[in-house]
């Protein structure tokens, strides 16, 4: 796995140093990724500032009415506090910043994995 990512990312990947820029609305952050980002963990930039690092959304659907990349709805299960909603909603704050989300305990074995201190 860590032989993968340095051929990917390179010897120091940028998304452990904090992923996107803070200017990323949800879906210009999702647009790019595979599947439009089913699947991925992502937080607001103001709750990552606040350190709320245990809450964040799983992205579970997104919806592009005709096809327009601009503008959409997506829906996530949200986790606050280690409580997970049961069904997922629709993420109300989209043109808010965003960045991906990696629990502390992942970055840091990534990191370990690939020799980074």
């Amino acid at each position: 796995m860590a032989t993968i990512i340095r051929e990917l990312w390179g010897v120091r990947p940028a998304f452990l140093k904090g992923g996107y820029s803070s200017s990323r609305t949800l879906l210009k952050l999702l647009t790019p990724m595979e599947n439009h980002g089913v699947g991925a963990r992502v937080i607001p930039v103001a709750d990552f500032t606040h350190g709320k690092l245990d809450s964040f959304w799983t992205i579970t659907r997104v919806d592009y009415p005709n096809g327009n990349f601009r503008s959409g709805q997506v829906f996530g299960l949200r986790k606050v506090r280690g409580k997970q909603s049961r069904r997922p909603v629709q993420i109300s704050n989209i043109d808010d910043a965003w960045r991906l989300h990696l629990q502390p305990a992942e970055a840091q074995q990534i990191k370990s994995k690939l020799g980074i201190k």
